[in-house]
């Protein structure tokens, strides 16, 4: 049987797809049925150098020493996300080139497993692929961060425009779109791509095109296990209490899915590990602060992704300079939590400017109408 997993990447992140796709393929040739099955990876870019494109070459051919495989590269113009906005510090106009995926595949291809650049697999992929997705467009993991939330509103972009509101109720949440499972054939007749990038075009969405999946397939999902897509910043106390909050108010089924999260990490229950937000295993840098408190990567999840990163076929050299040194981490956390702090304060400060300019032009209105009706007199 043939396995169709897709990424997308540009130039910063191509070593990075190389390990997901590496990571994927080693879990699954140490399985004694390793030689029955046959991978295809789908690599979408936005523009490759030749030397990435030559160690690619290179890294396809080693790929096929452990386990029967091919990577395909598509390439998608910058003219077509380049007017997109990027909202958040880690994003990249890479984010967006998944939504155009299902057209730029063959229709043979039915199913396809996408998966972030961020992403390590440890464990066999395959199962996830005879998920039975009943009427579901496509199979997700909640989100464990802005899934504890009530509902949202995306707001338009136009002064007077129309905000989405999403509601989620006991029953379903927002899903992260890291690992989506995705029916090809149900994306297409729904329209999925064309309505998220209508989305985009109009609303400011903060965590880009999975705001926009999320909206377009709000009832369209089924809600999958957490080890199929297992944050690794889990040993943050607001995301452990956010998540339990978000249990609190949430179905038996769902509670289901996200409970793993609060307990003690055991690679063996887990399958795919996202590195989501920051830092990010291959450096120390913090991108962002939850109030106040850092989004660590528990130190199990970091040791696995460098174990297997530097021993990646053509692409380890690029990370053989991983550095475990705890007082860089240390440097780097306290520059993050000042960096908050610092930009706490910038924002308090413009709320007062912005209170201060209403407050005078009220009273240069109340001026002139005193004066208007004083010379009226």
């Amino acid at each position: 049987m043939q396995y169709h997993i897709c990424l997308c990447s540009d130039n910063a992140y191509i070593d990075k797809a190389a390990v997901v796709i590496y990571s994927t393929i080693l879990s699954i040739s140490q399985i004694q049925d390793r030689k029955k099955d046959f991978l295809v990876f789908h690599v979408f870019h936005n523009g490759l150098s030749n030397e990435n494109l030559q160690l690619i070459r290179q890294f396809d051919d080693e790929l096929n020493q452990i386990y029967p495989s091919k990577i395909a590269l598509y390439f998608i113009s910058d003219e077509n996300i380049q007017n997109f906005k990027r909202w958040g510090e880690n994003s990249s106009l890479a984010t967006y080139l998944r939504l155009f995926i299902p057209d730029n595949l063959g229709q043979d291809v039915d199913k396809i497993l996408y998966l972030d650049c961020d992403i390590l697999c440890v464990g066999d992929i395959r199962p996830l692929f005879h998920e039975n997705m009943n009427s579901a467009v496509v199979a997700c993991a909640p989100d464990p961060w802005v899934g504890q939330k009530d509902n949202f509103i995306f707001r338009s972009k136009k002064i007077f425009g129309i905000p989405v509101y999403l509601k989620f109720t006991k029953t379903n949440c927002y899903f992260n779109a890291g690992v989506l499972l995705i029916d090809l054939k149900k994306w297409r007749e729904l329209k999925v791509s064309e309505k998220c990038l209508e989305l985009i075009h109009t609303k400011r969405l903060p965590f880009n095109d999975q705001d926009a999946l999320n909206i377009v397939l709000l009832g369209k999902t089924k809600l999958i296990e957490t080890r199929w897509n297992f944050i690794g910043t889990t040993n943050s106390t607001i995301f452990k209490e956010g998540l339990e909050n978000c249990l609190s108010k949430k179905s038996s089924n769902i509670t289901k899915l996200i409970e793993p999260l609060l307990t003690d990490i055991n690679l063996d229950n887990i399958v795919i590990i996202h590195y989501a937000g920051s830092p990010k295993p291959w450096n120390n840098k913090f991108s962002f602060v939850e109030e106040g408190n850092l989004r660590l990567i528990d130190p199990i999840l970091q040791s696995e992704y460098c174990k297997i990163a530097k021993n990646a076929p053509i692409f380890g050299s690029k990370f053989s300079s991983i550095s475990a040194n705890q007082e860089e981490y240390i440097i780097e956390a306290v520059n993050a939590l000042g960096k908050w702090t610092k930009s706490i304060e910038k924002k308090s400060q413009r709320r007062w400017k912005k209170v201060i300019i209403i407050l005078t032009l009220l009273f240069f209105f109340l001026l002139m109408t005193i004066i208007l009706l004083l010379t009226n007199l």
